[in-house]
């Protein structure tokens, strides 16, 4: 039988993408002032991620496709 969850323990989709937001932009912070990094470096990443990310999502959905038989759209 499934556990029930206590409703103060739950959190919504936005509170924990701005939990994470929060916790990077601390470390980004630190990393800084630390000398370790510098923010175009940070920026620079975030470019290079988000772009490998883009081509992985691509990947998937070609491959998603191809196994449909090149039938049908897959929605983005």
């Amino acid at each position: 039988m499934a556990e029930k969850l206590d409703p103060r323990q739950v959190v919504t989709f936005e509170e924990l993408l701005r939990s994470i937001v929060y916790e990077q932009k601390a470390l980004q912070r630190i990393l800084v002032r630390k000398g370790l990094l510098s923010h175009k470096e940070v920026l620079d990443e975030v470019k290079v991620v988000r772009r490998e990310l883009l081509e992985d999502v691509k990947a998937v959905r070609q491959e998603v496709k191809r196994k449909r038989g090149g039938k049908g759209e897959v929605s983005s």
